[in-house]
């Protein structure tokens, strides 16, 4: 008999067991991730990690593409206002590294130009990290690959949704095909 022996003392204690539950496990086409239309990146958030001196033009040209698609771009630094970018345009930062985590962001770019605040950070890391192990596309232009080189990330494997110096096309196609499941095989990233 169960431990559910909150029982009255008239009352028959058969009258008072917990039934068994039917768990049927139905697959659900509104929750499943890999029902979602394919091919575009439209509502979609993607999170720019940045820091002062940002290169602005690898910021700008992979923004304006990402804009041109349909997706929505949080910019994430380790202090929320604004930044400066290398040519002095003021950036206005979106989240902060006290306030961010990757399950808010659909894919992660980082630009070039981060300074070693952002490298060595935890924060950074993590967010990384996390998005990797949730099989979610990331791309690193110029000097940001020494932050993923601080990662727990393999760069050894082929895999298709960590772009290196790739252009902003070839991140969107990543981001269009959904989850990298591939990665899965290989859970060697804790989070």
């Amino acid at each position: 008999m169960p431990l559910n022996q909150n029982i009255g003392a008239d009352e028959n204690p058969k009258n008072h067991q917990p039934k068994d539950a039917n768990f049927v496990k139905e697959k659900s086409e509104k929750l499943s991730m890999e029902a979602h239309k394919k091919g575009d990146i439209k509502t979609r958030v993607i999170g720019i990690l940045c820091d002062n001196n940002v290169d602005e033009d690898s910021l700008n040209q992979f923004k304006k593409v990402l804009e041109k698609e349909g997706a929505s771009r949080k910019i994430i630094a380790p202090k929320g206002g604004k930044i400066k970018g290398n040519k002095g345009t003021e950036i206005k930062v979106d989240e902060n590294f006290l306030t961010v985590t990757s399950v808010c962001f659909e894919a992660v770019f980082v630009p070039n130009g981060i300074c070693n605040e952002v490298v060595n950070h935890e924060v950074a890391k993590h967010l990384l990290n996390e998005t990797f192990k949730h099989c979610k596309a990331i791309a690193i232009e110029g000097n940001a690959k020494t932050l993923l080189e601080n990662t727990d990330i393999p760069t050894d494997k082929d895999d298709k949704a960590l772009l290196v110096d790739k252009t902003p096309k070839d991140f969107v196609k990543a981001i269009a095909s959904g989850r990298n499941w591939d990665r899965e095989l290989h859970p060697v990233v804790p989070a």
